[in-house]
């Protein structure tokens, strides 16, 4: 399963699925899920939901036993995949786990609770935390911070009302330490996102950062800024810091490639793109930035944290 902030809703690849996109999703490696006959319960509501690249996918609701890293809910609301878009039958995952809050689940005709939410009255705290990092295994942790970073983590408040994990990011960026400010103001802030790939900022930001890469240019044939290379962990990039509210989070320079744009291996696509000229959108602080970051997501206070990693 992908463990999504940026969204709220707990969907899964199912046998519901036309049996060509099954298929598929078996030959990948990928699991089928089907309702057991005693765990289970069907229900008449359904669900749809399109992501920001544009992915889609939409399907029928039962309520069943969902077990993650220990923890147990009982008659959690799994939407099964009746339809997907395209771009999802090569998805190597069986599903996503939302993990945004459930006033924006896209259940119909009334939205349910994550599975978070629903699993916070057995939690210690009711928070949990992503340490993702480059290249290597990750962790999530579900009601408690993790000792090494429990005595550096910082705070910022939330947006009210927006269902994301957003918070306010109006003071520009910082390259190599050097202060860069947009002329025009971060209203949205930042949505802090473990759905999304790359970092994105406003154009004004990220020409600002490319600036700095040497041969770096927009190439509009692939929508994205990319630059000679020689690795995807080259550290002569240049670090960025982005604000997380009052405090910053740097990232550096040898995280900041995805990966190679070209076959040869001279050419790498930028961890970090444009939301482009117009698009009225906050800032995505999506993969790229928890290499930099260790994360807590405090849904009782309504507050993100972040401690800098080393």
């Amino acid at each position: 399963m992908d463990f999504d902030t940026g969204s709220a809703d707990l969907w899964v690849f199912s046998n519901l699925l036309p049996a060509a996109v099954q298929k598929t999703h078996t030959q990948n490696n990928g699991k089928i899920y089907t309702p057991g006959k005693t765990s289970s319960s069907t229900t008449p509501m359904t669900w749809a939901i399109t992501y920001a690249d544009g992915s889609s996918a939409s399907g029928t609701v039962v309520n069943d036993t969902v077990k993650i890293g220990g923890i147990t809910v009982t008659k959690q609301a799994v939407e099964m995949a009746k339809t997907v878009s395209s771009s999802f039958e090569d998805f190597s995952g069986d599903g996503l786990l939302g993990l945004a809050f459930g006033s924006i689940n896209q259940v119909s005709p009334k939205p349910q609770a994550t599975w978070f939410e629903n699993a916070m009255a057995q939690l210690k705290q009711k928070i949990f935390t992503a340490n993702l990092n480059f290249n290597t295994v990750g962790a999530y942790t579900w009601g408690y911070i993790n000792t090494t970073y429990i005595n550096s983590v910082k705070w910022a408040p939330l947006r009210s009302g927006t269902g994301w994990w957003q918070i306010n990011a109006s003071t520009g960026i910082k390259v190599n330490g050097v202060q860069y400010k947009d002329s025009t103001s971060n209203s949205l802030g930042a949505v802090v996102d473990t759905g999304s790939t790359l970092l994105m900022l406003s154009d004004a930001m990220v020409k600002s950062y490319y600036s700095k890469v040497s041969g770096a240019t927009y190439q509009s044939s692939m929508g994205a800024w990319v630059y000679p290379c020689k690795s995807t962990s080259d550290s002569t990039m240049p670090s960025i810091s982005v604000p997380v509210g009052s405090n910053w989070i740097t990232i550096p320079g040898k995280y900041m490639t995805y990966a190679f744009a070209n076959s040869a291996g001279t050419i790498c696509f930028g961890g970090l793109q444009s939301l482009g000229t117009t698009s009225g959108l906050p800032w995505i602080y999506g993969d790229v930035f928890f290499r930099g970051a260790y994360t807590v997501f405090d849904y009782g206070n309504k507050r993100l944290g972040v401690a800098q990693k080393s």
